[in-house]
């Protein structure tokens, strides 16, 4: 974040006001006398941007330093720096790397990335870059994605536990990558809208802060979409489940993600509240027969009734929006 400075408001003529704009800001923008800025209003500030300027975060890259020994980090810088918004990635080593390096390394980036490909390799470092330098969905499309192949996975889940499927059960382990992807890709297109205000408008951002919320909403069915995961892996390992499970119980967690989603897509804040109410009930009524079966399925419930609070935080932050636009 920049340097925050204070300036003092001067009257111009009858009708105009003028501040003095910090010279390390002329600088790093190339701004000149007679050149042209845009400036944006925003509820209570203004975003002041030269008119010519290229996004701020077009041209970003790291260099990030590694060796055989650290692939967990390297993979984990990767993304971080995926996720603040780099457009280039530049591996160096000082030592050869080995082929499996590389090779899980390529396969990491591509399983969990949207639009970042491998463009140049040699056995001492790899150059990743985006290929496509503008999102393409907005924050709907990305949580619908990630709603649709989640809420499969739950019902594949609880039918691999009903039927003892090993079979379904791998098919929802396999399947969580896809829902990694999509979170990460919806992290990283809110990230870089903070430097792009534009950007904002068309991801369907109404204020910086909802950012947050949103952040908090795709984070939720990530972990919905794990706890799915770790229904199916108690399957594979052949975990005992308890008498008392039945269908009934399994799909009260999908119906309350489904309906949680259900109230994020209409902004219903009512529907949104009565459902955290009724999560609460179910929660109580699956505690009372607990395994780490219900424990899962206590989970799911739980967040969806997360989802649903940011439902209301979302709804409440717009109709503040509303409420000072209609005040200018």
């Amino acid at each position: 974040m920049g340097k925050t400075v204070t300036r003092k408001i001067q009257k111009v003529g009858n009708g105009s006001y003028s501040f003095v704009i910090p010279k390390s800001w002329i600088k790093r923008n190339g701004v000149k006398p007679q050149d042209i800025i845009t400036v944006e209003e925003m509820d209570y500030a203004l975003v002041i941007r030269p008119a010519m300027s290229r996004p701020a975060m077009s041209n970003l890259s790291i260099d990030i330093f590694t060796d055989n020994a650290n692939l967990d980090l390297t993979i984990r810088e990767v993304l971080s720096a995926y996720l603040d918004g780099c457009t280039l990635v530049n591996i160096q080593s000082k030592e050869q790397l080995v082929p499996d390096f590389i090779q899980k390394l390529r396969q990491s980036v591509i399983e969990l990335t949207i639009g970042l490909e491998v463009v140049d390799e040699s056995r001492t470092g790899i150059t990743l870059q985006e290929i496509v330098s503008k999102p393409v969905m907005n924050f709907n499309g990305i949580a619908n994605r990630m709603y649709r192949i989640t809420l499969d996975m739950l019902k594949v889940s609880i039918r691999a536990v009903l039927e003892r499927s090993e079979e379904d059960a791998e098919s929802v382990i396999r399947t969580d990558v896809d829902v990694d992807k999509f979170y990460l890709y919806g992290i990283r297109t809110l990230n870089m809208t903070i430097n792009d205000r534009v950007l904002m408008k068309e991801i369907g951002v109404e204020r910086p802060e909802e950012a947050l919320i949103m952040k908090s909403i795709l984070k939720s069915i990530e972990r919905i979409a794990d706890h799915a995961v770790s229904i199916s892996r108690l399957v594979v390992n052949k975990f005992p489940i308890n008498e008392f499970f039945s269908e009934k119980m399994g799909m009260k967690s999908v119906k309350a993600f489904d309906k949680a989603f259900e109230s994020l897509i209409t902004l219903d804040e009512i529907k949104a509240n009565n459902l955290i109410l009724e999560n609460r009930n179910t929660v109580k009524e699956m505690v009372s027969t607990y395994t780490m079966l219900t424990e899962h399925l206590v989970r799911i419930v739980e967040y969806s009734s997360d989802i649903c609070e940011n439902v209301i935080d979302l709804k409440i932050s717009r109709k503040i929006r509303r409420e000072l636009l209609s005040a200018d």
